[in-house]
């Protein structure tokens, strides 16, 4: 059996034992591996810390200095320790998951231990008993008794076999389960994990129900600390990153441009390859990353992506409402209409409402004035939460259809609600095609619109 002996070290990092080259060396290995192939970040992380410590600075190795020189992230910002203190629980576990496969056989190891961001190495050693081991392993062959005479008798024993496990592992019609059976054997599962994982589902489940309206600055604050406990209690939890790359991603298209707006969509940007990471083919890690490319202004990708999470979850709520949003305001009012059809089930929470103000501005860009009117009013008579761009469309609507005086009434009611909402920033911020966003504006300014400074 393979021993790693480190007892040289103390249990701490100690700099002189290996030489430079051999913790480069160790840190290539890992950094070019399969594990590390999609971490990018976390592959930066590793070197600098090991990089920070060949050159004697492991002291210094704090969350905020890896904040700063890692994440590019304001080393004041408090919220930066917490995305470190993440980055770094996920680097260990995918470095013991490195050791244990591809480099099972590395002459040297890195770890990151508990309570600290320093490395500290491992330098494998062979015990006499692995070489006995190893020897014998060897030698077997040439020990057996296997004959060609025990072969006939040995294929009879093998048919024998397969046909009994046929008969018992055939695959038998599973049984329909309800969504509460899923939902409830889920829990079980993640109960059986950790609490922590299943206190992670629980959080993300109540933040992704929290999600839309996705124009309200501050409610998409809140979710996305919501999301934040929940990446604290599980590292691992996918969907919690997923869900902080939308709302951190909206946070950046409400503020516009500037460094609010740069630091929010850079750590938008962080979530969603940390969803992508670790759950690649889930529908939301693509619809996450659709929607930061999306805000981004990268609209092609934005539009792929979204694309993608529809096809791997054709009745997920959540992914038909951005892909809608992502469609209509790519100039692809049709596939919003696809996206919000009345008659297309949908599943997950807080899925009642959004997509009928998606349905309504689809009917707008495409001239379908009364739909789009239907659209929108079944959405606010059932109780769907209101919000600003959800008003300037119904205003825009009436004055389509000749009602000018419900036009002014919302724009009274708009002016009251979000007095500071910069109505004319958003939409051409918004929209991929200027000439559709005007086309909203001029319907807004035939009702006595000015605009307002922004």
């Amino acid at each position: 059996m393979t021993e790693f002996d480190d007892t040289q070290f103390g249990g701490k990092v100690n700099a002189t034992s290996l030489t430079q080259s051999e913790m480069r060396a160790a840190v290539r290995r890992v950094s070019d591996s399969h594990t590390l192939s999609t971490s990018p970040k976390l592959k930066d992380f590793l070197s600098f810390v090991v990089e920070e410590t060949i050159q004697g600075r492991q002291d210094g190795l704090l969350a905020k200095t890896i904040a700063l020189h890692v994440y590019k992230r304001d080393a004041d910002d408090p919220t930066s320790a917490n995305v470190v203190r993440v980055e770094a629980g996920r680097l260990r576990r995918l470095l013991e998951d490195y050791y244990e496969d591809e480099g099972a056989a590395d002459d040297t190891r890195i770890h990151i231990d508990k309570g600290g961001y320093a490395p500290r190495f491992e330098r494998r050693i062979k015990t006499d008993e692995t070489l006995d081991a190893q020897a014998s392993t060897e030698a077997w062959p040439r020990r057996s008794s296997f004959s060609v005479r025990t072969l006939p008798l040995a294929i009879l024993a093998l048919i024998c076999i397969a046909v009994t496990a046929l008969y018992v592992l055939w695959p038998r019609e599973p049984r329909s389960l309800s969504n509460s059976d899923k939902t409830r054997l889920e829990r079980e599962a993640l109960m059986e994990q950790s609490p922590a994982a299943l206190e992670a589902a629980n959080l993300t489940d109540q933040a992704r129900g929290l999600i839309w309206p996705i124009f309200d600055f501050e409610r998409q604050r809140l979710t996305t600390e919501l999301f934040r406990t929940a990446i604290v209690a599980d590292p691992n939890a996918a969907g919690a990153y997923a869900g902080a790359a939308q709302t951190l991603a909206s946070l950046a298209l409400l503020s516009l441009s500037g460094p609010q707006h740069d630091a929010f969509l850079a750590e938008a940007q962080q979530m969603a390859e940390q969803a992508l990471a670790i759950a690649p083919s889930d529908a939301w890690s693509q619809s996450a990353a659709g929607w930061v490319r999306f805000v981004a202004g990268d609209h092609d990708e934005a539009m792929r992506l979204s694309e993608r999470a529809v096809s791997l979850a054709p009745n997920d709520g959540n992914v038909l409402d951005f892909y809608g949003v992502v469609a209509i305001l790519s100039g692809k009012p049709d596939l919003g209409l696809t996206a919000g059809n009345r008659e297309r089930r949908r599943t997950g929470p807080n899925t009642r409402f959004a997509y009928l103000n998606i349905l309504g501005a689809a009917y707008f860009h495409t001239g379908d004035f009364e739909a789009a009117a239907a659209a929108f009013e079944e959405g606010n008579s059932g109780g769907g939460p209101l919000s600003a761009p959800g008003i300037i469309y119904l205003a825009a609507t009436r004055q389509a259809l000749g009602q000018s005086d419900e036009g002014k009434r919302l724009l009274a009611l708009l002016e009251e609600s979000w007095p500071q909402f910069p109505v004319e920033a958003v939409l051409l911020r918004l929209h991929k095609e200027e000439a559709a966003a005007n086309e909203v504006l001029d319907r807004l300014r035939s009702l006595g619109w000015t605009g307002r400074a922004e």
